[in-house]
Parts: C-alpha cells; sequence; structure tokens
C-alpha cells in the first residue's frame, strides 16, 4: 500500500512539474511572440553621417517596417566604441536595445584582453551580420606602381623602402599590412594615424606610399582622379570595382583584412537563444531584401547573411587570429 502512495504521488510530482514546464513554455512563446512590445532603441558608438550610422539607419528602418514597431537609432560615439558596448551588455535581454557597429574594435579588445570594463565575446551575443566593409589598396594617382604585382616586387627588392598609412596602432588594417608582410616576405612600414583621413591626406600628398581605405573614405579621391586602386583587401571581389583583383588571387590566397571589417548586430548576453534566432531571421530577411541588399554595395558594404551560430564561429575563429598576429609580430596595444 505505501509503494502504491509513492508511486501516486511521484506521478502527481511528475505530471505538475510537465505541466508547469509547459506553461512556462507557453509564456515564454508568448512573450516571444509580443516582441518587439514597444520601441526598440539601436545603438549606434559612430557619429552621424559616418557609413555605420547611414547603415544602421537603413537596417532600423527596415526592421521598423517589419516589426510595425519604432526603431530609433541612438549614437554614442567615442572610445573606439567600447563605452557603449559596455551600456549595451548592462541592459535587459530583452531584444529592445541592440547595437549595430564595426565589430573590428571588440574583437581586437578580446584578443589583446583589453581593460574595456566589459568581456567583449562573453558579456555581449553576437546576433548576425550585415556584411562586410570593401577595403581597397590604394596609391596615389602618379605613384610608379600599376599593379599590385608591381609594388610588392618593388618591396621584395628594396626592404623597408616603401610605407603604409593606416588609422591607428592595433586596427584592422595595421594587422592586415602584418598579415601582408608575413605572407609576401616584404618588410612595408606601418605608419599609425589617428584617423584613416590624415592617412589619406598623406598618400595624396606623397608622403606615404599607399593604404588600405574603406570606399567611403577613398571615394571622394577617386571621383577627383586623385588616387587609384591597386587590389581589394576583401576574400572576394567587388562588383564596385570590376576588374580589380583582390589581394588573395594575386599570390596570396587565402589573404583578407584580418576581422573583415565587418558590421554586426549584438544584444546584451542575456538575451534569450530564441530572441537571438529570432533577430538574426528578421536581420537576414532585411539583408536580403533586392533593394536594401543593393544600397548596401552602393555604399561599399559586401552583404553577408550568417546564421546566428556561423557569425558567432566566425568572431571565435577572428579572435584567435588577431591573437596569433599580435604574438607573432608583438604588438603592443593598451
Amino acid at each position: 500500500m505505501q509503494d502504491f502512495k509513492f508511486s501516486k504521488l511521484r506521478r502527481c510530482l511528475v505530471g505538475g512539474a510537465v505541466a508547469a514546464a509547459t506553461v512556462a513554455g507557453v509564456f515564454t512563446a508568448q512573450a516571444q511572440e509580443k516582441f518587439p512590445s514597444r520601441p526598440v532603441t539601436l545603438v549606434v558608438p559612430w557619429s552621424p553621417g559616418a557609413v555605420v550610422d547611414n547603415v544602421g539607419r537603413r537596417i532600423a528602418q527596415r526592421l521598423s517596417e517589419q516589426w510595425s514597431q519604432s526603431v530609433a537609432v541612438k549614437n554614442e560615439a567615442g572610445g573606439g566604441g567600447n563605452p557603449a558596448a559596455a551600456s549595451l551588455a548592462r541592459q535587459k535581454g530583452d531584444g529592445h536595445t541592440l547595437m549595430l557597429t564595426l565589430h573590428d574594435g571588440l574583437i581586437i579588445a578580446k584578443a589583446a584582453n583589453m581593460k574595456v570594463g566589459f568581456d567583449p565575446m562573453e558579456d555581449l551575443a553576437p546576433v548576425g551580420l550585415v556584411g562586410q566593409s570593401v577595403t581597397l589598396l590604394v596609391v596615389r594617382k602618379d605613384s610608379p606602381f600599376k599593379t599590385f604585382d608591381n609594388m610588392i616586387q618593388f618591396a621584395k627588392a628594396h626592404p623597408d623602402k616603401l610605407n603604409f598609412g593606416g588609422n591607428g596602432t592595433g586596427t584592422s588594417l595595421h594587422f592586415a599590412l602584418e598579415r601582408l608582410n608575413s605572407s609576401a616576405g616584404t618588410s612595408i612600414t606601418y605608419i599609425p594615424y589617428r584617423g584613416g583621413a590624415p592617412a589619406m591626406l598623406d598618400v595624396l600628398a606623397g608622403r606615404v606610399d599607399m593604404m588600405l581605405a574603406t570606399v567611403s573614405l577613398a571615394k571622394p579621391h577617386l571621383d577627383a582622379g586623385t588616387v587609384r586602386v591597386l587590389a581589394l583587401g576583401n576574400a572576394r571581389r567587388s562588383d564596385l570595382f570590376p576588374g580589380i583583383p583582390t589581394i588573395a588571387e594575386s599570390g596570396y590566397p587565402g589573404f583578407e583584412v584580418p576581422t573583415g571589417m565587418g558590421l554586426g548586430l549584438f544584444a546584451p548576453a542575456s538575451t534569450p537563444k530564441a530572441l537571438v534566432d529570432r533577430l538574426n531571421a528578421d536581420l537576414r530577411n532585411v539583408v536580403a531584401d533586392p533593394g536594401t541588399n543593393a544600397w548596401l554595395r552602393s555604399v561599399g558594404i559586401d552583404p553577408e547573411t550568417p546564421s546566428t551560430e556561423q557569425y558567432q564561429a566566425r568572431l571565435k575563429s577572428d579572435v584567435k587570429a588577431i591573437d596569433d598576429l599580435i604574438k607573432k609580430f608583438n604588438i603592443k596595444l593598451d
């Protein structure tokens, strides 16, 4: 009789637990179905008018249309985007506060163990990728180098003769040159600047031989005919520059700018996986839209739509790649 009573009690407890779990699941599903239940804030850690800001506003508009809910862009420029990311990490993970940013700074901060007040990979949830910035290896119009191979052959024959301007020490473009030097057996000197614009001015003045630049930075000078493109730093060619080869296909297979200068969407790490997957699916719909896709290409962003798992795996791989470069070239970062 006691065994019977115990068995009956156990069945009741198990049944109650299943029922509770079912109810909890229903409530969770209902909460997700209601997302967004109020206006969404999209943090963009860049100044108004920058290409990242322009892309953020385009994505916000399309998500707003898809969700039938306001998505407002909030600019929080400064500190390389780290203060904005640290603030996002402290927000409630309900999808109503998100961040769109170039993920390079997060990857480098993680790889270098920089003291930024949060863990770039553990305290944030990578949601998805909008695309990667097209990067151009440019020289001034009267440069003696007509092709990428011309430049590399000269650099090999004249060690330390050429120099390369970039937007600061320990940036993706700095790591790109170190990767190129390693692959090509060259010793092109890196000259760090406080941003890409002053580096471009010295390229134009002839004080710097070359630089890698985003389309937005190079376009006015390309339109004016004051610079020329020798190669692309991306993994594949761009429709914006037909006939221009990538560095990878110019004799250095696998080469691309480390971290790819990708533009990604992030949420607080506390965001439930189901909601992260929902956000990823909605972002992919926006990026895949023909109108948005064409617009992104026109501003120098090569669109991509990886799943959440694929994007997170890529970030993890990029962190390791940067960590390897830091150790190999003994690069010191603050």
